[in-house]
């Protein structure tokens, strides 16, 4: 049978569907990827399972992560996937079922950067358009000014200036992430914008956090801010009281690299 790759599918997500690493690394080019949400319609027996990216410790996906703790693959690996608990800023809690995947797991690969040791961020790092920056050989605008990065759902927009440039977590990752990488800072209301931002080396602020993932699988250059907060701020002294952090992408890239290569042994890809 097939292996599978199961993390969330949401096709108005950019976030979502930049989170396989079936995107990033060719020895999984075979492997077939589901929405976590579908993982009740086919046997998860005698396969070689990827549980992530993405924010999959969350409360409503309970129910299928169950699915998925009951079931008898070959091996189980959590790969970027992190805390996501909405209202709830403490740091150490895991859903139950969490902790039983964790348990269950051959390899586990947690992306929660401010309290996990050995973690590993989503896979999305791997991005092509992050070494194309590098080089310098796109720019779809000269770097300067604010971007408001806001979350895919209307319920998490935030104020911000007109002249700001605004762009929600959908539609063609490209285009998103070459907004980003002309920006000077990024203020943004979805965990993957911040992420995205601070591995372009942008200035990054979160703005009015919902989840327990920004305050956990972030760095500690991404300053965590209100709506209220920000329409009181002057953009002048915003872009002032924020450093880029020029050594994320590095160090992400370092673990990620690691720990595939340790993924890639398990599965017995050559």
């Amino acid at each position: 049978m097939t292996n599978l790759i199961i993390h969330r599918r949401d096709k108005e997500n950019a976030g979502d569907m930049a989170s396989s690493p079936k995107q990033y690394f060719s020895w999984l080019g075979d492997w077939d990827e589901i929405d976590i949400v579908d993982v009740g319609y086919l046997s998860l027996d005698d396969r070689h399972i990827i549980l992530g990216g993405g924010g999959l410790f969350y409360p409503d996906f309970e129910p299928y992560l169950q699915i998925i703790l009951d079931s008898n693959p070959k091996s189980l690996t959590i790969w970027g996937i992190g805390r996501n608990r909405h209202g709830d800023d403490s740091n150490n809690i895991y859903p139950d079922i969490g902790q039983a995947l964790i348990d269950k797991a051959d390899l586990v690969g947690l992306r929660d950067c401010r309290i996990e040791p050995d973690w590993v961020p989503c896979p999305s790092v791997h991005h092509l358009m992050f070494d194309i920056a590098d080089d310098h050989t796109i720019r779809s605008k000269e770097s300067g000014g604010i971007l408001a990065f806001q979350h895919r759902e209307s319920r998490f927009a935030f104020k911000h200036p007109s002249d700001w440039e605004s762009i929600k977590s959908q539609g063609n990752l490209w285009d998103l992430l070459r907004s980003i990488e002309a920006a000077e800072l990024v203020c943004s209301s979805s965990y993957h914008g911040c992420l995205w931002a601070t591995l372009f080396g942008r200035k990054t602020m979160a703005v009015d956090t919902f989840s327990q993932k920004f305050s956990t699988g972030l760095p500690e250059s991404v300053k965590l801010i209100s709506s209220a907060e920000l329409s009181i701020e002057d953009p002048e002294m915003l872009l002032g009281s924020i450093s880029a952090n020029l050594t994320f992408k590095r160090e992400a890239r370092l673990r990620s690299f690691a720990f595939a290569s340790k993924v890639r042994k398990l599965v017995g890809e050559q």
